[in-house]
């Protein structure tokens, strides 16, 4: 090869060379005002999937917070919705505490803050939108227990929870949040999120249409905000009052959802019973008591299955023998509230609801808890 030659190719490469230099330069320019332009907008993005939802992100924050303390839960309360709003922290708390050792202001269910503070360590970590027993197995061994080691279980449990029908719209929702994905991408993936803006909020970025709007000012976050201790790592009651009226017309549209979508080809599923009985021997292993409390519906749920009450009843017949051959205590509350207590067809309104929560804290008092 001349010199001439060598010469040109050397030129060439160099050319190249400034070539990819100026394109890399250019796209990490692009790359770092990406992620500057996504830090600035960030608190107004929607919650990023790190979690089943927004309201177990903020669980998961708050239960953060009591693990930096040191603070041990005396009671958790798990499962769907149901318990969730059904088993109410404060009527708990009064009828497991010893009465002579607290206030007398303290038993008064309208003070809902200084009941919970009486005894700020029970918790409700219920999954509101799917607490499917194969969720509530990970949600409960992966993240709760963990992180503020509960003495004690009571897991609230309906028929809903063991649909098989609702695999998919329940534990894969679960499985492809980005802090519960499992293998080398979901942990390459949960790394980059840890510093970088771009990564962690790249579902919300995909949507021109919503990041149009959030350029213009608007604000789309779905962060809900931390709360006290007391009331930190605790299901929200969170209904309002609703005249007859309409508290009616919902509880017809509740009853429909029910039957049409919820309990929709319903069957025993056999992951959701294996799942039950793993968690309950895991527990068992960890020395954590546990209570099963097969939670209050309506008749109009139990006519919402495929079968009525012949599906109902397999599935609390079945349900209870698990637990008891477990060795767990199983309170079967399924009909101990009148219709007329309830706010829809699986949830109770919130008077009923205390009272409800502290007859299964007498109830368990009286087992020995």
């Amino acid at each position: 090869m001349s010199d001439r030659t060598a010469r040109t190719h050397r030129e060439a490469k160099s050319r190249r060379g400034r070539v990819l230099l100026a394109w890399s330069a250019g796209l990490l320019s692009m790359i770092l005002l990406a992620e500057g332009v996504t830090r600035v907008i960030e608190n107004r993005l929607p919650e990023p999937a790190d979690w089943f939802s927004p309201a177990s992100a903020r669980l998961v924050r708050e239960m953060d917070q009591l693990q930096e303390q040191n603070l041990r839960s005396r009671v958790t309360i798990v499962g769907s919705s149901m318990p969730g709003r059904d088993l109410v922290p404060s009527a708990l708390a009064r009828g497991l505490a010893d009465t002579s050792k607290i206030t007398p202001s303290a038993l008064d269910p309208s003070r809902e803050t200084e009941a919970q503070t009486a005894d700020p360590l029970i918790k409700n970590l219920s999954v509101g939108g799917g607490g499917q027993t194969t969720v509530v197995e990970r949600w409960l061994l992966e993240e709760v227990v963990p992180r503020i080691h509960p003495q004690r279980i009571i897991w609230g449990v309906s028929s809903l929870d063991f649909n098989a029908a609702r695999r998919k719209s329940t534990i894969d929702r679960y499985n492809k949040a980005r802090q519960t994905r499992v293998g080398a991408l979901a942990d390459a993936d949960q790394l980059m999120a840890s510093f970088s803006a771009l990564a962690k909020n790249r579902a919300a970025l995909r949507d021109p249409y919503d990041m149009l709007k959030v350029v213009t000012g608007a604000d789309l976050s779905t962060r809900l905000p931390d709360r006290s201790q007391p009331r930190a790592a605790s299901f929200d009651l969170g209904y309002k009052p609703l005249p007859p009226a309409k508290l009616k017309k919902m509880q017809l549209r509740e009853i429909a959802y029910a039957r049409d979508v919820q309990l929709r080809g319903y069957s025993l599923g056999r992951d959701e019973l294996d799942a039950f009985r793993r968690t309950l021997r895991r527990l068992k292993a960890l020395d954590t008591e546990a209570a099963v409390v097969l939670m209050p519906v309506t008749q109009d749920y139990i006519d919402a299955h495929p079968h009525g009450a012949r599906d109902f009843n397999a599935w609390r017949t079945r349900v209870t023998a698990v637990a008891k051959s477990e060795g767990v205590a199983v309170l079967d509350r399924t009909r101990s509230m009148p219709d007329s207590a309830f706010r829809d067809a699986e949830h109770l309104l919130v008077a009923s609801a205390r009272d409800f929560s502290l007859e299964v804290a007498t109830e368990l008092k009286r087992q020995g808890w």
